[in-house]
């Protein structure tokens, strides 16, 4: 009777803790189903923010890459180069170029020759503004960037430069130069555009040819004195002796032939 009564009390208890069970399960899906619709409701209510715009990055500017000026003076014939030394080579700023390489602006100094590098120029043309730009910086006394003498391997190295145009002119000759005439002046871009590529490290070789060599005048030496020549009395004695020789001779010579 006992062990009856525990059976049935413990199949009461389970029965209690079965329906607990699926009370709480029934609980929990609710309250999940409850919390999934309301986070919907509010995602559908919320109103729509602005995205924000990542920070822009600020890159440092480029630094531009250093250019520089050499010029190798020589002469070169039959093959062989001989450098020459003592040039005085002197570089005028006639235009600057901006950083990117795009623009030329002529400087106020030679702004009168009337001439936009921008549009370039052919051989001749350069050539004959070059030797305007010369003139003008002789008569206005234009300061120049820099002078260099050439060396005994014909080089003058200007070092680094700003971009620009530059009037190139030889302004004295010491040494071996002065052997040689004087190169005509020249304009020449620091950096330079050569077969569609730019060259920073410029190197360019002006032309010159050789001075006529001149041979000292031949000292003349003087007669030798065998007389005073300016004497007229000593001038009128010589005749007179040698007339009477002359006189004496041809009377000999009569006497024998009548013999």
């Amino acid at each position: 009777m006992c062990r009856d009564q525990q059976q049935a009390n413990l199949m009461g208890v389970c029965t209690v803790v079965k329906h607990m069970a699926s009370l709480l399960c029934v609980l929990t899906m609710g309250l999940v189903l409850a919390l999934g619709m309301s986070r919907v409701a509010w995602a559908q209510d919320a109103p729509d923010l602005p995205e924000e715009e990542p920070a822009p990055i600020i890159q440092p500017a480029p630094t531009p890459q250093e250019a520089s000026l050499m010029v190798r003076y020589g002469y070169t014939s039959n093959g062989v180069t001989k450098y020459i030394d003592g040039a005085q080579v002197t570089i005028y700023k006639v235009a600057s170029l901006d950083d990117n390489i795009n623009f030329y602006t002529t400087l106020d100094e030679f702004k009168s020759l009337g001439v936009n590098f921008q549009d370039g120029l052919d051989a001749n043309e350069a050539q004959k503004v070059a030797d305007k730009a010369a003139a003008l910086v002789e008569k206005n006394k234009i300061k120049g960037v820099k002078t260099v003498t050439t060396t005994a391997q014909g080089t003058a190295s200007f070092g680094t430069l700003p971009y620009g145009i530059y009037l190139v002119v030889q302004t004295g000759a010491t040494g071996t130069a002065k052997d040689y005439y004087d190169f005509d002046p020249f304009f020449i871009g620091v950096p330079s555009l050569e077969e569609d590529r730019i060259v920073y490290n410029v190197v360019v070789e002006p032309k010159t040819t050789p001075r006529p060599v001149v041979k000292p005048p031949e000292e003349k030496k003087p007669l030798a004195k065998t007389g005073d020549m300016t004497n007229p009395q000593l001038w009128i004695t010589c005749l007179v002796a040698g007339s009477v020789l002359l006189v004496g001779g041809l009377v000999l010579r009569r006497r024998r032939t009548k013999r």
